[in-house]
């Protein structure tokens, strides 16, 4: 599974979508499923005022024009992150509501999960629309509403296929999103990760290869708010020895998994 960032040195960028959407897609790196491993985040560099480049097409950026550098880090362990993330700490629910809306966990399976020519034709279709209804399921694949609804209880208890969801988090008062890179100690990373894992700001968290080897996604709703994160939260953890803060200006893509 791999994440990738945008570094844009200027310009404009195509706008974020802004519907709140939820989308079913095949989980790489599961049994049966082909995934590259271990993770790896993607950063790149892009020519001023020709940021756009990067975001509207589907092209590796070393192949894409004015791409200046690509940075890419090794994601050795999450410590905070997933297909809900951030969401499960806004508390906008309360126990009984989530229970109400949870799906019963995935059974995994002990080998790796056999795929046939039927299940391929279904993942195919939710890849392009994870939305799709049952009647357009059944229109793109051929099969009826009744054999899609079982093989897709089936793919998703066996961990093949999970729901995500997608959100525009400004309704929800989180403006300012930041990725900070902390270079901790090595006998400290593990419990830095730890404590950052459980900071109602952080969406995401993970040791990482590189000069820094703590990466953490922030959200906060003012410039205000984050240094107080900055300064209070993270200045005061065991062991950090430095922090890089960068601001995201404007999200060009959300992660995506392609085949």
């Amino acid at each position: 599974m791999g994440a990738g960032r945008l570094r844009p040195a200027g310009g404009r960028a195509d706008p974020e979508r802004r519907r709140v959407r939820r989308r079913a897609r095949p989980q790489e790196g599961l049994p049966g499923r082909p995934g590259p491993s271990p993770r790896s985040a993607r950063w790149w560099r892009c020519a001023p005022r020709r940021s756009r480049c990067c975001g509207s097409g589907r092209r590796w950026p070393g192949r894409t024009p004015r791409v200046i550098s690509v940075t890419a880090h090794c994601v050795l362990r999450t410590f905070f992150g997933g297909p809900l993330g951030w969401l499960r700490k806004t508390a906008a629910l309360d126990p009984e509501e989530e229970a109400a809306l949870r799906l019963p966990p995935p059974s995994p399976a002990a080998g790796p999960v056999a795929l046939d020519a039927a299940d391929e034709s279904l993942l195919a279709a939710l890849r392009r629309d994870g939305r799709a209804t049952l009647a357009e399921l059944e229109a793109a694949t051929g099969q009826s509403a009744a054999a899609i609804g079982r093989r897709l209880e089936r793919l998703r208890t066996a961990g093949v296929l999970y729901f995500a969801v997608e959100y525009d988090r400004e309704p929800l008062g989180q403006g300012v999103e930041a990725m900070c890179w902390l270079t901790c100690a090595p006998y400290a990373l593990a419990e830095a990760g730890q404590a950052v894992a459980g900071h109602g700001e952080v969406r995401f968290a993970a040791a990482v290869t590189g000069r820094a080897n703590l990466a953490v996604l922030v959200l906060c709703r003012t410039t205000g708010d984050l240094y107080t994160y900055l300064s209070e939260r993270l200045g005061g953890l065991t062991g950090v020895q430095s922090v890089e803060t960068t601001l995201a200006l404007r999200r060009v893509k959300a992660l995506t998994y392609a085949p």
